[in-house]
C-alpha cells in the first residue's frame, strides 16, 4: 500500500503525430516498456471530488483491480498531488479500505452523496526512464479514448513524472520540447475536457482560490505559493478558451493574468532579475489580447439589453464580429508556442527565484502586513468627491483597489482570526462601483474596439448609432459617481484586519 507519496507530474496534451514525434525526441529517448489498462473515474453528479481538488479512480489492468486517490498538495497543488494506492476487489470504490487522512477527507466531501462512474479511459502506455540535469524522470506515452456519458475524447498526451531530484529540472525538460499548439500544459482532467463537447461551459471555468499560507513561512516560500496558486487558475482555464471561446473563462484567464501580474511586483526581491523584464511583458502582452475579447463581451451584454433603439441590431452585429475575431485571437495566442513557453518559464522562475537575500529569507507575515499598508494608503488618501476627478483618475483609483482586494486575498490566511468580513465586503463594494464606471468609459471608446470595416461609409454610420445609444451614460455615469463616493466612505470606517 502507498502511504501518501508526493506525486510531482507536469501532463501535456499532444496531438498524435506530435507524441509519435516525441518517441523519438532525444531528451526522451531510451529504452521503454509498454503497458494497457483500463481507468474508471468517480465522483458525484454534482463533481463535488473534483471541486475539492480530489480524483478517486479504479485501474484494471492484467485482471486486476487498485483503487486511487489523489489531492491536490502543497506547495504547489498544480504540479504536486499527494496519492493513495490500495487493492481492490470489485468495480466500486471502497473507501474505508483508504488510510487516513485521505478517508475521513472523503468522507467529509461526499457526506451521504453517492458516487457514479463520470468516465472510462482505456490507454495503451509506453514508459521510459529519463534524465533530465540531475534529476531522474519517467515519460508516459499515453494514447487511447476516455467516454464520458455519449462523449467520446481521444487521449494523446506525454505525462512526466519527477522519481528523483528537483522540479526546475523538469521544467526545463519541458521547454526543450517543441511547445505550442500541438503540446500544450494540461491541469484539466480528462472527463473536463470531454464534458466541454456536451455541457454548458459556464460552471467549467475555474474562479481564483485562495492560497494557503502559513505564519511560519518566510516571503520567498509565500511568494511561491501565491505564484504557482495564480498560475494554476491560469492553466485551468486557458484550454477552455482554446477549445470553446467560452467568455466566461476568458474572463477568468484575464483575471488569472491580473493576479499574477500584482504578485510579480509585490514579490519583485524573489523574481529572477534577469527574467523579470521579460515575465512582465509577456504576461502583460498576453493580458491585453485577453482584455479586448473580455471589453468586447461586456459592451456585447450592454447593447443586448438596449431595447428600442431602430440601429440598435447593426451595431450589436458589429460588435459580435468583432467579439468572435477578438476571441479566436485570443484562442490562437494561448494556444502559440510563444505563450506556452510563457508558461513554463513563469513557472521555473516562481520555483527557483534568484537565490536567498534579505527580503526573501524574512518572515512572510510582517512583509504582508507593510504590503497591505502599503497598498491601503493611496485609496484612503483620495479624493472623497470623485466628480472633481477626472477619468484617468478615477481609473487609476479602480486599479488600487482592485490591487488591494487581490492583495488582501493573498495574505487572508495569515490571519484567520481578525475577522475583517466588513473590510473586505466594502472593499468589493467599492471595486463593484469603480468597475462599472469603467464599463461606462469602455462603452464610450467601444467604435475603437470594433474590427475595421470594409466599408467607410457603414463604419462612420456604425459609430454614431454606437454614440446614440450610449447618450444616457452621462446621467448612468453621475449615479454611480454618488453611488462610488458613499462606497469609498463606507469602506474608510472599516478596520485593517492585518493591524490586528
Amino acid at each position: 500500500m502507498k502511504n501518501a507519496p508526493v506525486e510531482i507530474e507536469i501532463k501535456l496534451c499532444a496531438t498524435p503525430a506530435m507524441l509519435a514525434d516525441l518517441q523519438s525526441h532525444p531528451r526522451l529517448a531510451g529504452k521503454g516498456r509498454s503497458a494497457q489498462f483500463i481507468s474508471t473515474y468517480f465522483d458525484t453528479k454534482d463533481r463535488l471530488l473534483e471541486q475539492a481538488g480530489v480524483s478517486l479512480r479504479i485501474r484494471s489492468a492484467s485482471g486486476k483491480n487498485e483503487q486511487t486517490a489523489k489531492a491536490m498538495s502543497l506547495p504547489c497543488g498544480t504540479v504536486h498531488r499527494e496519492e493513495w494506492t490500495t487493492p481492490l476487489t470489485g468495480n466500486l470504490p471502497q473507501i474505508e479500505r483508504f488510510p487516513d487522512p485521505i478517508r475521513a477527507r472523503l468522507h467529509h466531501i461526499l457526506g451521504l452523496a453517492t458516487i457514479a462512474p463520470t468516465s472510462i479511459s482505456q490507454i495503451k502506455r509506453l514508459r521510459r526512464s529519463v534524465t533530465a540535469g540531475d534529476s531522474v524522470l519517467e515519460a508516459d506515452f499515453d494514447t487511447g479514448t476516455l467516454r464520458a456519458g455519449d462523449q467520446v475524447e481521444t487521449v494523446c498526451e506525454l505525462e512526466l513524472e519527477l522519481v528523483e531530484g528537483r522540479l526546475p529540472d523538469l521544467l526545463l525538460l519541458a521547454l526543450d520540447l517543441p511547445l505550442g499548439p500541438d503540446l500544450q500544459w494540461s491541469v484539466v482532467s480528462k472527463s473536463k475536457r470531454c464534458a466541454w463537447r456536451s455541457a454548458a461551459a459556464d460552471h467549467l471555468a475555474r474562479a481564483a482560490q485562495p492560497p494557503v499560507l502559513s505564519k511560519a513561512m518566510n516571503v520567498a516560500a509565500g511568494f511561491r505559493a501565491i505564484g504557482w496558486n495564480c498560475l494554476y487558475q491560469l492553466l485551468a482555464n486557458y484550454p477552455l478558451v482554446i477549445a470553446t471561446g467560452h467568455p466566461e473563462a476568458v474572463h477568468q484567464c484575464r483575471i488569472a493574468i491580473r493576479r499574477m501580474r500584482i504578485a510579480f511586483r509585490i514579490f519583485r526581491p524573489c523574481l529572477p532579475e534577469a527574467q523579470r523584464p521579460r515575465l512582465k511583458a509577456g504576461i502583460k502582452a498576453a493580458g491585453r489580447i485577453l482584455g479586448r475579447a473580455r471589453d468586447l463581451h461586456v459592451l456585447q451584454q450592454r447593447l443586448r439589453d438596449a431595447d428600442g433603439f431602430a440601429g440598435s441590431q447593426a451595431v450589436l452585429a458589429a460588435v459580435e464580429r468583432a467579439l468572435a475575431q477578438a476571441t479566436h485571437q485570443a484562442g490562437d495566442m494561448l494556444a502559440s508556442s510563444a505563450f506556452q513557453r510563457l508558461l513554463f518559464e513563469t513557472a521555473h522562475a516562481i520555483e527557483v527565484g534568484h537565490g536567498p537575500d534579505q527580503t526573501g529569507d524574512g518572515p512572510l507575515r510582517p512583509f504582508a502586513a507593510d504590503i497591505l499598508s502599503q497598498r491601503h494608503a493611496p485609496l484612503l488618501d483620495a479624493d472623497p468627491r470623485l466628480d472633481r476627478l477626472s477619468r484617468r483618475e478615477i481609473h487609476r483609483l479602480r486599479i488600487q483597489a482592485k490591487e488591494l482586494r487581490y492583495s488582501c486575498a493573498f495574505f487572508r490566511s495569515l490571519w484567520p482570526r481578525s475577522g475583517g468580513k466588513t473590510f473586505t465586503s466594502r472593499l468589493e463594494e467599492l471595486q463593484d462601483r469603480l468597475g462599472r464606471l469603467h464599463d461606462l468609459a469602455v462603452a464610450s471608446r467601444a467604435a475603437d474596439l470594433l474590427s475595421p470595416e470594409s466599408d467607410p461609409i457603414l463604419a462612420a454610420q456604425i459609430a454614431a448609432d454606437l454614440e446614440c445609444m450610449l447618450r444616457a451614460d452621462g446621467v448612468n455615469r453621475k449615479k454611480l459617481l454618488r453611488q462610488a463616493e458613499d462606497a469609498l466612505t463606507d469602506w474608510r470606517k472599516a478596520r485593517r484586519w492585518w493591524m490586528a
